[in-house]
C-alpha cells in the first residue's frame, strides 16, 4: 500500500530524481512531462504518467501536486 499520492510536473533531472526516490520510498507518484522520452523512462521507473497537467488532480489521482 502506498504511503500517499504525489504529483510531479516536470520529470527532468530534478523532477525525475524526486519521482524515483518517492517511488522507492513507497509513494504513489503521478507525473507529467512534455518530453515523451522522459515520460517513458519514468513509467519504467514506476511513475504513473498522465497526458496533461490537469489530469494530475482529476478523480483523486493526486492530492499533493509538486512542481
Amino acid at each position: 500500500m502506498a504511503k500517499g499520492n504525489v504529483g510531479i510536473v516536470g520529470l527532468g533531472i530534478m523532477g525525475g530524481a524526486f519521482a524515483r526516490n518517492l517511488v522507492a520510498a513507497g509513494w504513489r507518484v503521478v507525473g507529467y512531462d512534455i518530453d515523451a522520452a522522459r515520460r517513458r523512462a519514468m513509467a519504467r521507473a514506476g511513475v504513473e504518467i498522465v497526458r496533461s497537467m490537469t489530469r494530475l488532480t482529476r478523480n483523486g489521482r493526486c492530492a499533493r501536486p509538486a512542481t
